[in-house]
């Protein structure tokens, strides 16, 4: 099924998936979601990043299975989620990307996730893979001015060719959310934004009329 360049249908339907290539979004029949890592693989290497283990499930019936399954299923994602931004905290951007590719093979559009992939790709030189991310992030949320204002970064620093408009849409979109509201989440459902509001809006205010500068990373 193919939309028009201002059209979406989400990605939450349940019947249709949404899907990237070469820079045109589109969708595509649902595929099951594949699993997360079983314990003994993945699960084992990301408690050791968590201030506390995660809790032993308790016993329950039959007939309750089947959600508590899916609840868990979003915990151990949440839980991941939280170890990458610690390990991209700590700037350990190999052990981050390995955990966040595993996660967005399980979630291709966590908007929280392809913004976490976004910044390691960006400190790790890939400024193509860092701009596909924030791109994918700000197609599934609009509102998500953290890939906003990392977008218009990249250009702003010239770690890619400004077209040169790009920069200013960035910040003029960080600028038009957060004056909607200061305590906006970006669209963001488990991590907090590595930049706070009050500081991307001051920035993005300062950036938004300038020439980008020489490639390096911010």
């Amino acid at each position: 099924m193919l939309c028009g360049v201002t059209e979406t249908l989400g990605n939450d339907l349940g019947v249709l998936e949404l899907q990237q290539a070469q820079g045109i979004f589109y969708f595509r029949k649902s595929t099951p979601p594949q699993a997360l890592p079983a314990d003994g693989g993945q699960h084992d290497k990301y408690d050791q990043w968590l201030d506390t283990p995660r809790a032993q499930p308790a016993v329950i019936p039959a007939t309750e299975s089947a959600d508590i399954t899916t609840n868990s299923e979003a915990t151990s994602f949440d839980d991941a989620l939280h170890a990458a931004h610690q390990l991209l905290n700590q700037n350990a951007f190999s052990e981050a990307e390995t955990l966040l590719n595993s996660l967005l093979a399980h979630q291709p559009w966590s908007v929280d996730a392809l913004l976490l992939a976004g910044l390691v790709a960006r400190w790790q030189r890939k400024f193509e893979e860092a701009y596909d991310c924030f791109k994918r992030a700000i197609y599934v949320a609009p509102e998500c001015w953290p890939a906003h204002f990392f977008q218009a970064e990249i250009f702003r620093l010239g770690e890619l060719t400004d077209n040169p408009t790009q920069q200013q849409r960035g910040y003029a979109a960080v600028i038009r959310l957060l004056d909607a509201s200061q305590q906006a989440n970006g669209g963001l459902r488990v991590i907090s934004s590595p930049i706070a509001p009050g500081d991307a809006y001051f920035l993005a205010t300062r950036y938004r009329n300038t020439q980008p500068v020489t490639q390096g990373v911010g």
